[in-house]
């Protein structure tokens, strides 16, 4: 679940019978509102590895593109798209044993990363299934997300100005004025 904070502060005129010496100085009213938005996660971004190891360079590189081709099956199977399938890394090396004064290596390993962008939550027990199946063998991370999180800022921005202006409303009937316009709204940083 994903909680989305704004803080919204208002600055509001009381409004009443003011005399043109107090019309000098306005009579402000300075309160703030905070709104919380509760989401669930509509995508994920998964980073996942593919790790191959063999003591020969090319027999490594077709093990590990074989596995590659297959986690990408997997990937567009599950309904991700090309555009939203990324590699963010990819190494090829000897390796060498533990005596490193060797200049022979004992073997080879290739690695690479990438990035799977899921827009339907509903296939990520399938996919991650899959991808390991598939031949990952290391996830690095997955990053639960909201697609549009402009939407809920601004749901959560109108609510946090409703709060402000609710309690500039019931500060101001307590002194039996009214609220008048806004004279200042700033807005806090997200909290998300």
């Amino acid at each position: 679940m994903r909680k989305m904070f704004l803080v919204a502060a208002v600055l509001l005129c009381v409004v009443s019978g003011l005399t043109a010496e107090d019309s000098r100085k306005p009579r402000l009213i300075s309160v703030s509102g905070m709104a919380e938005i509760h989401a669930a996660p509509d995508q994920a971004t998964i980073r996942v590895g593919v790790e191959s190891r063999h003591v020969q360079l090319a027999a490594v590189k077709a093990d590990h593109d074989e596995r590659m081709k297959q986690v990408l099956n997997a990937a567009h199977a599950a309904g991700v798209e090309a555009k939203d399938i990324h590699t963010s890394e990819l190494s090829m090396g000897p390796e060498y044993s533990e005596n490193r004064w060797s200049a022979k290596p004992s073997g080879y390993q290739v690695s690479q990363s990438i990035s799977i962008r899921l827009r339907d939550m509903s296939k990520f027990e399938g996919l991650m299934t899959a991808l390991l199946n598939a031949g990952v063998n290391r996830v690095e991370g997955i990053q639960f997300e909201i697609a549009d999180p402009a939407k809920l800022r601004s749901e959560a921005r109108l609510r946090a100005i409703r709060v402000a202006k609710e309690k500039a409303t019931s500060m101001a009937a307590e002194l039996n004025q009214t609220i008048g316009q806004p004279w200042e709204i700033s807005e806090a940083p997200n909290f998300d």
